[in-house]
């Protein structure tokens, strides 16, 4: 999947520089977008359960906060 695309940009970066800088923004730029979409998803599932009078648990509620909480760490993680 997404690690050996990587591999395979790094490796061609020796015979075309500039592809492969195009190559991981671009790869770069779908993993954020599946993460992107992935996050949203979950929000919206939560807010029709809380329109539907369908309140999450408070568990629900603790596992979404550590899944931002990470994805958080690892976005300004230097």
């Amino acid at each position: 999947g997404y690690q050996q695309r990587w591999d395979e940009i790094q490796v061609r970066f020796i015979d075309e520089p500039r592809e492969s800088v195009r190559q991981a923004d671009d790869l770069v730029d779908e993993v954020t977008s599946r993460i992107a979409v992935r996050f949203t998803s979950a929000r919206r599932e939560m807010e029709q359960r809380w329109e539907g009078g369908n309140e999450p648990t408070t568990e629900e509620l603790r596992q979404a906060v550590q899944r931002y909480r990470d994805f958080f760490q690892r976005l300004v993680a230097q």
